[in-house]
């Protein structure tokens, strides 16, 4: 049986999808304005997350993933879309960080209890890379730390009590660099790549 819908809630309804549809073409010149500004590097690391984030961002429209990927921003290390895996991987990261100039996106939140051991990312020289003292050494050295979503910007599902990982944010483990935070489970594409440019 069809619902009826009254002109005041339809009214409210085409109103907030214009609202929503308009948004993408909001960003459009400040797309323009960094592709021509050149794409900055970014690496892009995952802590306690379920990765949503990530898809968000690859479900992009206006600009799609492969503009993104080609014009908008240089990503150089991401533990899903790379083509290196394992110590090549981490060697391109760490490569990329010492090089500067890059942002740092972190997707989910910090486990810092047991040292760090609840979220291992990888080995340097036989010892584990925990992601809180990858967090921490390489976000010193970003121009910039973008938490994307609501688990690296506040902590979320995974801090939430009784926290056995000890699970924090990332303004909360690195601190005199600056953290912007876009919120979201997951954020909206659009948010995260007019972050990025």
């Amino acid at each position: 049986m069809p619902t009826k819908l009254s002109r005041r809630n339809f009214i409210r309804l085409c109103a907030g999808s214009a609202a929503a549809i308009s948004m993408t073409g909001f960003l459009a010149p400040y797309m323009s304005e960094a592709v021509a500004a050149g794409a900055p590097s970014v690496i892009w690391i995952q802590g306690a997350s379920c990765t949503g984030c990530s898809i968000s961002l690859l479900n992009t429209v206006h600009p799609d993933i492969k503009k993104v990927l080609t014009e908008v921003i240089s990503l150089r290390y991401h533990p899903n879309i790379m083509a290196a895996s394992g110590d090549l991987a981490i060697q391109e990261m760490f490569k990329v960080a010492d090089e500067g100039n890059f942002f740092l996106v972190v997707e989910g939140a910090v486990p810092t209890g047991a040292d760090g051991l609840y979220c291992t990312v990888g080995e340097e020289n036989g010892h584990h890379i925990t992601f809180e003292n990858l967090v921490t050494t390489i976000g010193k050295k970003a121009n910039a730390i973008l938490s994307f979503g609501t688990c690296s910007a506040f902590g979320g599902i995974p801090a939430t009590p009784p926290n056995p990982t000890n699970c924090k944010p990332v303004d909360q483990v690195v601190k005199d660099v600056p953290v912007i935070n876009v919120p979201g489970c997951p954020p909206h594409p659009d948010w995260m790549v007019g972050t990025i440019a």
